[in-house]
């Protein structure tokens, strides 16, 4: 029963979507003290890294996303840059054609 629980939790950690807080990941290694598969420094020990790799996928998954939003709102500058250097121009065509020449 232990070993599911193990990949289980292993499964999820790959996923990257893993937020225990520190009190979650206690009572998981607390839960498989009482199975009696893990003595207490192995189960906790264990607890403590998975909170850890938890804690890092977090702050990867804020970076990923302050990079995209970064990326996406410079994209938008740019494309909105563009339209206006465009419409510019073309202000400056019409007002040449349109203006009388003495």
């Amino acid at each position: 029963m232990t070993n599911k629980i193990i990949d289980e939790t292993a499964n999820f950690m790959k996923s990257g979507l893993n937020f225990w807080t520190p009190e979650q990941a206690e009572k998981f290694g607390n839960a498989l003290i009482k199975q009696g598969n893990d003595n207490k420094d192995e189960a906790l020990k264990f607890a403590t890294d998975l909170w850890e790799q938890g804690k890092k996928n977090q702050e990867q998954l804020q970076k990923m996303v302050t990079d995209a939003a970064t990326t996406s709102f410079n994209n938008f500058k740019e494309v909105t840059q563009n339209q206006f250097n465009e419409l510019t121009q073309k202000v400056e065509e019409l007002t040449k054609r349109f203006t009388p020449t003495v």
